[in-house]
């Protein structure tokens, strides 16, 4: 109707693997089925933690107490003895609508 972008406004983390599988420890934009996902929100803190197969994944984004910045913490954890390489992309959609 309004021809809105599919894309949702937000703080994202990609984790792409050597074979093409590309996921988020924020479950969204990519939408890939994950294997454990939590979100624990706190003042001023919000914490995804993900699970796709052997990596396990820790997302914080918080705010500074005093300055005006987003601080984004990521833990990554290979769960098996096997290296594994695999690619990370941030992303950050700031977009407002006004429909007037």
């Amino acid at each position: 109707m309004y021809n809105l972008p599919i894309d949702s406004p937000g703080f994202y983390v990609y984790v792409r693997r050597k074979d093409g599988t590309v996921w988020s420890p924020t479950y969204r934009p990519v939408n890939t089925p994950l294997d454990r996902w939590t979100a624990v929100h706190q003042p001023g803190r919000t914490t995804f933690m993900a699970r796709k197969g052997d990596l396990e994944t820790k997302l914080s984004l918080f705010i500074t107490p005093d300055y005006d910045t987003v601080v984004w913490d990521l833990d990554i954890t290979n769960l098996s003895e096997i290296i594994t390489e695999v690619d990370i992309f941030a992303y950050i959609e700031l977009s407002t609508l006004c429909l007037g």
